[in-house]
């Protein structure tokens, strides 16, 4: 194996990495829906699973400034890697706000939307599963646009859900609450949205 191809291996092996991380990330937000209100467990697990996707971007950034060479532009992994952080961050916040916010019963759209959310990341690990082989197989751009429709649908849900929000009579700070907790929901999937993106971007410009 070439020192080049090395090179580019371990970049590839890092995002590998921080798609399990953010897969088990999203399961434990899933279930932090499901089992919800008695999730106090799981959002204290939630938050160490967002440490360990911190853990994955800060060794992207070291290897990044170590290395001379990267598989695609430097530019392009920086703002993939943000991308994934994003997400996991935003899930994270939506587990920390349930409790901030004193919410005493679940939404069923938002089960839904973090359904959603499980369903787009597993195509974001296929992505960075995929990247290796991106000049040679373009199957990496169907799963991009896997994750665009996904994201789609994840708006259809979060449109209806603040429309129902409103026209109900409900307490005003109920519905400021879950109007906060549905955008920031709605930001993991913009964030996986964002990272096809940028991949769909590095195909582009390797094409």
């Amino acid at each position: 194996m070439s020192r080049v191809k090395q090179r580019e291996d371990v970049f590839y092996r890092m995002l590998g990495q921080f798609g399990s991380e953010l897969v088990k990330t999203s399961d434990l937000y899933l279930n932090v829906f499901d089992a919800y209100p008695a999730a106090d467990d799981l959002i204290v697990r939630m938050h160490e699973q967002e440490h360990a996707c911190d853990d994955c971007t800060y060794q992207m950034m070291v290897e990044l400034a170590q290395s001379f060479i990267t598989p695609f532009d430097r530019e392009d992994i920086v703002a993939l890697t943000r991308c994934l952080d994003d997400v996991a961050d935003a899930m994270d916040n939506v587990a920390a706000r349930l409790e901030i916010f004193h919410v005493n019963k679940m939404h069923p759209d938002a089960v839904r939307m973090a359904e959603l959310t499980v369903q787009t990341v597993a195509q974001v690990k296929q992505m960075l599963d995929c990247l290796p082989d991106f000049k040679k197989d373009k199957h990496v751009v169907e799963v991009c646009k896997k994750i665009s429709d996904l994201e789609d649908q994840g708006d259809e849900v979060y449109h209806s859900a603040l429309s129902t929000l409103y026209e109900e009579d409900v307490n005003p700070l109920h519905a400021l609450k879950w109007t906060k907790l549905f955008d920031k929901m709605e930001d993991a999937l913009d964030s996986c949205k964002e990272a096809g993106n940028v991949v769909l971007g590095v195909v582009i410009k390797n094409a």
